[in-house]
This record gives C-alpha cells, sequence and structure tokens, in this order.
C-alpha cells in the first residue's frame, strides 16, 4: 500500500471534509485546539460554548478577564486550571503580538508560525499544527495518534523514530496543498474512529484489501489484534474527538500525541 492509495481512498471513502473542524473563525479554531486536549471535541464544544455565552470569545477580553471566570466557564473541557493559562497565555499573544487577529501570523513564513506557536504554553507540535491547518490554511502535516496507527498499520512507517518518519510521509503527500492537508488529518481521524481502531473493524475498512494489517505494536492501542480476531463490539474511545466529535489529542502540557482518539 502506497501513500497515493491512501489519499486516494480518504478521498473515496470520505470526500473532501471541507467544513470538518467546527468554529466561527480562525481565532475559535485555535481555542478549540487547545481545549480538545485529552477530552472529546463534544466537551470542548461544551466550553467554547460557554465561553461564547459570556462574551469570552475575543482575545483581548479573554485576555484580560479573571481566571476565575475564564475557568469556570471552560469547566466541561476538563483540566480546566491549567487550560485557564494556556488560553490566557495565548489570547495575550494574538492581541499583544498580532494586534488581536491571528490571521497575521499568515504573512510568516510556516516555520517561523510553528516557532512562534510552539514557544507558547500549553502548544504542542500537534496543536500547533492543527492551528496552521485550520486557522490559517497552512500546507502542514498534524501527526496525532491516529495518523502514527494508520500509517504504522499501513507500512507507511516503521516502529523507530515512527514521528518523524510520519510527518515527512504526510508532508510529501500533502505536497504544499493546504485542502490536501485538512482532508488527509481528518480523513485519517475518520478511519481511525471509524474502521482503524484499537481494535480494529478490518473487513468493512475501506482498505481492507489493500491494507497489510501490521499490528501489534504497543502504540496502536490496548486490544490491537489480526483482523481475524477483530471484534464487533464498538472499541472504547481513547480521551478526546476532535472536529465534530471526530478529532483527538492528549497533548497534556502541549506534548503530541493523539490518544486523544479512538
Amino acid at each position: 500500500m502506497t501513500g497515493g492509495d491512501l489519499l486516494l481512498g480518504l478521498r473515496r471513502a470520505f470526500g473532501e471534509l471541507g467544513g470538518w473542524w467546527p468554529a466561527d473563525g480562525p481565532f475559535e479554531v485555535a481555542v478549540g485546539a487547545l481545549l480538545v486536549q485529552a477530552v472529546a471535541w463534544r466537551n470542548a464544544g461544551l466550553a467554547i460554548a460557554a465561553l461564547k455565552g459570556r462574551g469570552l470569545l475575543h482575545p483581548q477580553v479573554l485576555a484580560q478577564a479573571s481566571p476565575e471566570a475564564v475557568s469556570d466557564a471552560i469547566r466541561p473541557a476538563l483540566f480546566h486550571l491549567q487550560k485557564t493559562r494556556y488560553l490566557q497565555a495565548f489570547a495575550r499573544f494574538v492581541q499583544d503580538r498580532l494586534q488581536g487577529d491571528i490571521a497575521a501570523l499568515r504573512a510568516l513564513p510556516a516555520a517561523e508560525q510553528e516557532g512562534l506557536l510552539l514557544g507558547l504554553p500549553g502548544v504542542g507540535q500537534e496543536t500547533a499544527a492543527a492551528i496552521m491547518v485550520y486557522a490559517l490554511g497552512e500546507a502542514v502535516p498534524v501527526v496525532d495518534a491516529y495518523a502514527l496507527r494508520v500509517l504504522r498499520r499501513t507500512g507507511l512507517v516503521g516502529g523507530e523514530g515512527a514521528m518523524g518518519a510520519a510527518r515527512a510521509v504526510m508532508a510529501e503527500l500533502i505536497a504544499r496543498d493546504a485542502g490536501t492537508a485538512r482532508l488527509l488529518h481528518a480523513g485519517i481521524v475518520e478511519l481511525g474512529r471509524n474502521y482503524c481502531r484499537p481494535k480494529p473493524l478490518c473487513p468493512s475498512c475501506p482498505f481492507d484489501g489493500l491494507c497489510p494489517k501490521i499490528l501489534g505494536h504497543p502504540a496502536q492501542g490496548r486490544g490491537d489484534r489480526p483482523a481475524r480476531n477483530a471484534g464487533t463490539k464498538p472499541a472504547r474511545r481513547e480521551a478526546g474527538d476532535r472536529g465534530r466529535g471526530r478529532t483527538a489529542t492528549t497533548q497534556g502540557s502541549g506534548g503530541a500525541g493523539a490518544g486523544s482518539l479512538g
């Protein structure tokens, strides 16, 4: 199975997934990327709705709000004290460095965008990449637990140095096209949630005839086993689905890794 097979199959199975990440504007995308760490998207969505309802979902307002007010609003997203620090630091960055408009980052090369984002509390590579792809329209790979699982099982990356290898494989497939970056990330998450679960549902997977089914790596999740033993019960979701209840991350203090994912 080649990377081209993966990309073509994702497009055929799920379409272009153009509106996959729900948000009203780039700043809300970034807020969602911070809130969805280690929780399901429905939790992050409740927190975003609360921020909106209380008039806090604006860089200047969020930056200047009392930590208690922010923490109370985002309580559904869990880890609310930690995430309050992350959100307010991010809001101050947008307000003070970008004159209140996160889109100003688009004027910088992608490497500089990433460097600035990674310098903020709570922003790891996965969160930075998600912000760049969905808020700024950049063509960069979002490597989460779903991506590592799918790329390992399809044989596109091996067990050693998988994170770097996955970034390289995905960057080559994206070919500097922002739409392809969104499709690749969102499609892999859809594949991981619906078929390529920790306990895979190979017989119903759109890649069943192509995938070599390289199973058993510890990072692929408990319950990983050959397809012939794959059960029909829904697998327990790994923590944190993003994008219409789709994506995921377990980044904790900004570290990458979507266990956020079932």
